[in-house]
């Protein structure tokens, strides 16, 4: 009598990613999943894998909050599921287009795809091949990453974040209506460069494109997007710092001009997200002004 409602009321935990560190999150898995330190090390450093595979559901519920907070990202199924495969989304971007006829030959013959052209990986996230398992997308981008001029990002579906940005100039009335509702969806308040929300989840960035269907409003993954540092202003260095400092950095400037935000001076280029942000704090230790601008072509 007591077989059945064992089976429904137990369920197996998975883990799916890792964004965290890993000393913490392995005591916690062994206290409360009973694994060994060894076991749990080595499902944290891979990254995904079984954690149990029977507990009672309460106590696995009761769990979620610790190992979230912990950077841990897992999955609850019945007991016995096969396990989810874990999907990716991967972007190429060509920098260089006189390596667009290698990489468009590659392409041919690893995943038989035709009618590409160099203009096929234009745009703000380039080509996105999406759906693919952790295996194939580790084994395509190696295999692009070998060609000069190509860029390639590598993005789990189930973790991505994004940005939203207009293809126009939004009117200050506009702007104001965007902040208010993320106001109220409790997400996206911080910015970055020229986007107008950061750090939205996939179900949050469907909802404002279709509450906004006619700002020209889209979303970018942040791990797909790629950006220019611009500096704006002269900061707090004298002039003739500041011209010696954009030498260094391979800028050109005349020393009759200094650099604004309407005119401003590019001093990095195709730099992921994560390097841009860097690059910006650099720049303000050094007392610069300085922007992000994502490329968009």
């Amino acid at each position: 009598m007591n077989a059945p409602q064992l089976a429904e009321d137990t369920v197996q935990v998975t883990l799916l990613a890792v964004s965290g560190p890993a000393g913490l999150a392995a005591q916690t898995l062994s206290q409360f999943f009973g694994l060994s330190r060894d076991r749990a090390e080595a499902v944290l450093n891979h990254g995904r894998g079984l954690i149990s595979p029977r507990m009672p559901s309460a106590q696995a519920k009761a769990t979620l909050p610790l190992l979230a907070a912990l950077g841990l990202q897992v999955i609850m199924t019945p007991t016995g599921a096969a396990p989810e495969v874990e999907r990716h989304d991967l972007s190429i971007r060509l920098v260089d287009d006189s390596r667009a006829a290698k990489l468009i030959k590659t392409l041919q013959r690893l995943m038989a795809l035709d009618d590409l052209t160099a203009r096929s990986f234009d745009g703000p996230a380039g080509m996105v091949l999406t759906g693919l398992t952790a295996a194939k997308s580790e084994w395509l981008a190696n295999a692009l990453r070998g060609i000069q001029g190509v860029l390639v990002s590598v993005s789990a579906q189930r973790t991505a974040l994004y940005d939203l940005f207009s293809t126009a100039t939004l009117k200050t009335d506009a702007r104001i209506a965007i902040k208010r509702h993320l106001a109220l969806l409790g997400s996206g308040g911080t910015s970055f460069g020229d986007a107008l929300a950061t750090g939205l989840d996939g179900r949050a960035l469907h909802h404002l494109l279709a509450h906004f269907p006619r700002l020209g409003l889209f979303g970018l993954n942040q791990d797909f997007q790629r950006h220019d540092v611009l500096i704006t202003g002269q900061g707090r260095l004298s002039q003739v710092e500041l011209a010696d400092f954009l030498a260094t950095r391979a800028v050109a400037a005349d020393r009759a001009a200094l650099p604004s935000a309407a005119a401003p001076f590019r001093v990095e280029t195709w730099l992921t997200r994560a390097a841009a942000q860097q690059f910006l704090g650099d720049y303000a230790c050094i007392g610069i002004p300085a922007t992000a601008r994502l490329i968009r072509a």
